[in-house]
């Protein structure tokens, strides 16, 4: 376990390893604890740092359980030392600046879980980047957008999925077609023992995920096959030589 008076008193060894203070009476301990108490509940604004508020404002104890981990304990410190000099008037040396600036980034890399994010296919294509959706000279994403078929706004398709795989020795019962939303027009819909067609039309440009949900004979299972695709714009493509 982490102790408050444990954070409180490596900030106050720093400080002194840097010669900006004298050795802590327990006067500066039971000010360190409330310059730490108000600083860690400051981040938790910015940061989901598990440090533990006392019950009552003001009367944390030295030997109070913190919260933090060990690998949060070094970074918090760092940070503690700048907020005690504030707090007894002193300036911050651009040392003591950086190193928590380091403190912070370390935190952060800790508590914040940035999730991946890629660029829609409908972003507009920016001055010397590659035309081609596989292009990453600029926009990071995935290697084939998610296996998606690439189709021309006004495109017809006569697309048949084959169910033979997951059917084994059954045949095709019911085959419902749908799509995750207005844009494409399903028409034409049949099948036989162990596959489904039905044309498409693709009237706006987007992206979009076709779902064509299938059962069986003899069974109540249900397969689901779903399919990406993106409609792009022909005179976008004719504009930039990409015909």
């Amino acid at each position: 376990m982490i102790t408050k008076g444990d954070l409180v008193n490596g900030a106050l060894a720093l400080m002194r390893i840097s010669g900006l203070t004298r050795q802590p009476t327990p006067e500066d301990l039971q000010t360190g604890l409330e310059v730490a108490d108000d600083y860690a509940a400051e981040l938790s604004v910015m940061l989901p740092i598990p440090y533990i508020q006392p019950a009552t404002y003001g009367q944390s104890d030295p030997s109070d359980n913190s919260g933090l981990t060990p690998q949060m304990a070094g970074a918090f410190k760092k940070l503690l030392v700048g907020q005690l000099l504030g707090f007894y008037g002193k300036e911050i040396p651009p040392s003591v600046g950086i190193t928590a600036t380091q403190g912070l980034k370390a935190l952060e890399h800790l508590l914040v879980d940035v999730p991946l994010a890629q660029n829609p296919s409908t972003l507009p294509v920016g001055s010397g980047n590659e035309y081609n959706v596989f292009g990453r000279k600029f926009y990071s994403e995935a290697g084939d957008n998610n296996g998606a078929s690439y189709v021309f706004q006004d495109d017809v398709w006569n697309y048949t999925r084959d169910f033979s795989e997951w059917l084994v020795d059954a045949t095709l019962v019911s085959v419902d077609w749908t799509v995750s939303k207005s844009g494409i027009v399903i028409a034409s819909e049949s099948f036989t023992d162990t596959a489904a067609s039905a044309e498409l039309t693709f009237n706006q440009i987007g992206g979009y995920t076709l779902y064509i949900k299938a059962t069986k004979t003899g069974s109540t299972d249900q397969f689901t096959v779903t399919k990406n695709i993106i409609v792009k714009s022909k005179a976008n493509d004719a504009a930039s030589g990409f015909v």
